[in-house]
């Protein structure tokens, strides 16, 4: 066990992967809200499974346009900044959601955002 933790001890390790832990594990729980929001809906099973489908989408593009800008700028830049952009949409997705923003009716975002919650926006 010890040998399996010896990388640990080096900052130029740690530190990357630290962040690789915490935008893999970001990454992973994104479908989460996005299947309570789709069923939340009205959603059906293949309405979910159409929205997780599509999701991937962008993922694709991205993932294309990345390798271009990864040939011509230094890897840090853009494992940073690609970092921080995929942050910051997934802050801007929990926002909607909990601002109710995404909600289609006034019924699922009255019980999304029950009231008396003076923290999220009314509805």
């Amino acid at each position: 066990m010890r040998h399996a933790l010896a990388p640990l001890r080096h900052r130029e390790f740690r530190l990357p992967f630290g962040g690789h832990v915490v935008s893999f594990a970001g990454s992973a729980m994104a479908p989460i809200p996005l299947a309570f929001g789709v069923l939340e809906l009205g959603g059906s099973a293949g309405d979910l499974g159409l929205v997780l489908t599509l999701s991937i989408l962008p993922q694709v593009f991205f993932l294309l346009a990345g390798v271009v800008i990864a040939d011509r700028l230094p890897r840090h830049i853009v494992m940073v900044a690609s970092n921080h952009v995929s942050g910051l949409a997934q802050a801007k997705s929990a926002a909607r959601a909990i601002t109710c923003h995404g909600a289609s009716s006034r019924t699922s975002c009255s019980r999304a955002c029950p009231p008396g919650t003076r923290w999220v926006r009314s509805c």
